[in-house]
C-alpha cells in the first residue's frame, strides 16, 4: 500500500474514532433524532468547505462535473448514513459501544465482501474467506459474552 493509502485510511480512523466517542458521550444527553440533525448539519458544512478549498485551493478551477447516476448513488449513499447514525447511535445506547461497532464493522465488512463478489466480480481469496469467518465469530463472542 502507498503512504496515500495510509494517509486516506489513518483519517478514516481517527474520524470514526471522534465519531463513536461522539455518539457514546452523547447517548444519555440528547434525542437520537436532534443529535443526527446537528450531525448532518455539522457534516453539510465540513464538508462545503472542504469542497470549496478544492475548488479553489487545489483544482486550480476545475469543474465539478457530475452524472445523473452519481447523483442518485450520492442520494442514496446519504440516505444510507441516516440509517446508520440513527442505527448506531441507538445500538450504542442500548448495548455499548464495543459490540456494536464490532458488529457495525465486521458485519458490514462480510456484506460489502458478498457485494463485491456477486455484483462487481471482484476475486476473494480463501484467506480473505476465513479472515471474514473468524470475524464473525469474533463478533459472536463479543455479544454473547455479556
Amino acid at each position: 500500500m502507498s503512504m496515500i493509502w495510509l494517509f486516506f485510511a489513518s483519517m478514516t480512523v481517527i474520524g470514526a474514532t471522534a465519531y463513536n466517542f461522539a455518539v457514546k458521550m452523547s447517548g444519555d444527553h440528547i434525542n437520537v433524532f436532534l443529535f443526527t440533525t446537528y450531525l448532518t448539519i455539522a457534516a453539510f458544512i465540513g464538508h462545503f468547505i472542504i469542497l470549496l478549498i478544492y475548488k479553489y485551493g487545489f483544482a486550480g478551477g476545475e469543474s465539478l462535473k457530475s452524472t445523473p447516476l452519481s447523483i442518485w448513488m450520492a442520494i442514496i449513499a446519504g440516505l444510507a448514513v441516516v440509517v446508520i447514525d440513527i442505527g448506531f447511535f441507538l445500538a450504542v445506547k442500548q448495548g455499548g459501544i464495543i459490540p456494536s461497532q464490532l458488529f457495525w464493522t465486521i458485519g458490514s465488512t462480510v456484506l460489502v465482501a458478498v457485494m463485491g463478489v456477486l455484483y462487481f466480480k471482484e476475486m476473494i481469496t480463501l484467506q480473505t474467506l476465513i479472515g471474514m469467518g473468524l470475524g464473525l465469530v469474533s463478533v459472536w463472542l463479543i455479544v454473547t459474552g455479556k
